[in-house]
């Protein structure tokens, strides 16, 4: 690609390895990890005031962008030395990609040769686990892109890759026997080829695969969308109040939030849920109106590990509403069991809040 033409949205993403901060050589499969996305943010360096408070807008919301299933890097044309420095200096939480010889930069379109000798065009963007650039921005010298879009434009795409049946719960605790059998197979193979600890550590692996299969964690997806903004829609889904119209439980606030003073319901708030015979507690981990609401069973629970996730997307008709909780089971084997009655339970209480809200 021409330093002078610009990467478009929807086109792959022309990554060059680049160091990292430590000279470790980075591929995209090292930037995307174990996520759906890579936010890359494009500084000139660390003579840029305006790019080291970016870094630094950045850095208070890496466990945010994680949470939403990215992982976040800066690109600078500073030296290895001089990234590390910034890095160190700023504590950051992130990798910065050193790009001096602006190779990079260039690929994607955003060398700017008339500054510095040469350095990169401020700007942000994300790209999907497959390489492809699905948001870019640009920095203008006084007006900045607010990085609250770059998370908005997150939760949304979570949100619709849950609408589009990402990651079927079904798949989650599913194991072949076969697979178990090949696995004891090759433990005792090597144990055959090495010494004695082999034979003893070969029941421990198997053992492992079964337990996953047996008490394997799952995930329950539920999409709905609604003839209501988000603004409008969000509330039913983070006010006990609201909640005990459509769903089949008693939800009572129990504690206010102790951070958040405009909203009794925001983070660390707590709310007993009653259903049926049964009394549990929820609090709240994160509150974002009119986007995100994520909770967690904080007593009583029947199930290990669960975590629920409500995201709200903006669509041309209203909202979207991805409903996804995950949790393992505490009995063998009855965790699809929970899981199905689960999805049918809250599936309902959905449909009967779209007949409230048209």
């Amino acid at each position: 690609m021409d330093s002078g033409e610009i990467l478009q949205v929807g086109r792959p993403a022309p990554f060059v390895r680049a160091l990292n901060q430590s000279g470790k050589a980075m591929s995209f499969r090292d930037l995307l990890g174990e996520k759906q996305h890579v936010v890359l943010c494009f500084c000139r360096g660390h003579w840029c005031p305006a790019g080291v408070a970016r870094l630094g807008e950045i850095n208070g919301c890496v466990e945010d962008l994680r949470g939403l299933e990215a992982s976040v890097y800066a690109v600078s044309t500073d030296s290895m030395e001089q990234s590390a420095a910034m890095h160190r200096e700023m504590g950051l939480k992130f990798n910065i990609l050193s790009d001096p010889d602006c190779n990079m930069v260039k690929a994607w379109g955003l060398f700017n040769p008339y500054e510095s000798g040469g350095v990169a065009k401020p700007a942000l963007a994300v790209l999907d686990k497959n390489g492809v650039v699905r948001y870019l921005a640009f920095d203008g010298v006084v007006c900045h892109v607010p990085f609250s879009k770059v998370k908005e434009f997150l939760k949304q795409r979570l949100a619709e890759g849950a609408h589009q049946g990402m990651d079927a719960p079904s798949s989650l605790a599913k194991i072949k026997a076969s697979t178990v059998i090949q696995t004891g197979r090759n433990v005792l193979q090597r144990g055959s080829r090495a010494n004695w600890k082999h034979y003893v550590l070969a029941p421990l692996e198997v053992g492992m695969l079964l337990h996953d299969s047996v008490y394997g964690a799952q995930r329950v997806f539920l999409s709905r969308e609604y003839p209501a903004p988000p603004e409008e829609v969000f509330p039913h889904f983070s006010t006990p109040e609201l909640m005990n119209r459509f769903l089949d439980a008693v939800l009572t606030r129990i504690k206010a939030s102790p951070t958040d003073e405009d909203n009794p319901n925001g983070v660390g708030s707590v709310r007993k849920v009653k259903i049926g015979p049964s009394t549990l507690e929820e609090t709240i981990t994160r509150l974002e109106p009119p986007y995100l609401c994520q909770y967690v069973i904080s007593k009583g629970s029947p199930l290990k590990d669960y975590t629920g996730t409500i995201l709200v997307s903006r669509t041309q008709t209203g909202s979207r509403v991805v409903w996804t909780m995950t949790f393992k089971a505490r009995a063998p084997y009855t965790g699809r069991l929970i899981a199905k009655a689960m999805e049918a339970g809250f599936s309902k209480g959905l449909k009967t809040l779209s007949g409230q809200l048209n």
